[in-house]
């Protein structure tokens, strides 16, 4: 009798240590893309700071050309960049840019010396081995510290 009991026996389902093996594999490949795509995210939001430094420098030079000076500032995040009526009135960018993250994450600019030569800075969440520029390191990019990343004149 046991030997005909065993024979009719079928194996519908999974057993409980394959189920448990199944959900930990998936609980790791969950972990480790959960981590991989945090990581994308700090690179795609420094990346976008990067970008915007760019566009604020783009607009400063072209400042520059038309005044024969750098601006002694900046406008707030989202107004217009606009020209004095004496350089011609133009507008250089149309909503500065701001930091992807965080509104209190402040890019600094500065232009010493008579407005001769500038420097725009922000802090990456990626800081950089070496910071380069001129006040990269020592200047206050809101709450979020010392600026680390800095672009100034050529």
């Amino acid at each position: 009798m046991l030997g005909t009991y065993n024979e009719q026996k079928s194996s519908a389902g999974f057993t409980l240590i394959e189920l448990l093996v199944t959900i930990a594999i998936i609980g790791i490949i969950t972990a480790i893309s959960l981590f991989a795509l945090q990581n994308a995210r700090i690179q795609g939001r420094d990346a976008q700071r990067k970008s915007n430094l760019e566009t604020i420098r783009s607009a400063v030079e072209f400042y520059r050309a038309d005044c024969d000076t750098y601006p002694p500032n900046m406008p707030n995040v989202s107004l217009p960049w606009t020209a004095p009526a004496l350089c011609g009135g133009n507008t250089y960018i149309q909503s500065r840019p701001g930091d992807p993250q965080n509104p209190t994450r402040l890019y600094y600019y500065t232009s010493p010396a008579g407005n001769l030569t500038y420097s725009v800075c922000a802090a990456l969440e990626e800081a950089p081995a070496i910071c380069s520029g001129t006040g990269c390191g020592t200047n206050n990019c809101g709450s979020a510290g010392r600026c680390n990343y800095c672009v100034s004149s050529p």
